[in-house]
């Protein structure tokens, strides 16, 4: 449920971003830039990428192995969404506050349609439990 609503509200930021975009109208030459769809894609995919992270079980003897390298699939999703935030204003496709737009516009939105995914898709289904491990 949770993973699947963090996933969707990926899909579902960028589709919102580029329908934002002309209702918002700030343009760069004849281009609507904010958000940028860019780092609103890459953030997507790091937001989805951190709630399955943090919603899978981790048992065992290799818990300390297994949390190490969640940290450090999180750390790299971070650093990747940063990057092209950074890239696409230094290559002169944004300015810093369409990045920053992205990046606020993925906080309110993922977690939004996750929610609504959690009521639509519970968690006591069978494919879900199951990626949830309950």
């Amino acid at each position: 449920g949770l993973a699947f609503g963090a996933f969707a509200g990926g899909v579902g930021t960028v589709g919102a971003a580029a329908v934002a975009r002309p209702l918002i109208g700030r343009q760069l030459g004849e281009t609507f830039v904010f958000p940028s769809g860019h780092t609103a894609a890459v953030a997507s995919l790091t937001a989805t990428l951190l709630v399955i992270l943090s919603t899978v079980p981790v048992d065992g003897s290799r818990r300390r192995r297994a949390l190490a390298g969640r940290a450090g699939a999180a750390a790299l999703a971070v650093l990747t969404t940063a990057a092209v935030g950074l890239a696409v204003v230094r290559l002169g496709w944004h300015a810093a506050s369409d990045s920053l737009g992205a990046l606020l516009f993925v906080g309110v939105v993922v977690p939004l349609v996750a929610a609504v995914c959690l009521r639509v898709v519970p968690a006591d289904r069978p494919v879900v439990a199951r990626l949830a491990g309950t």
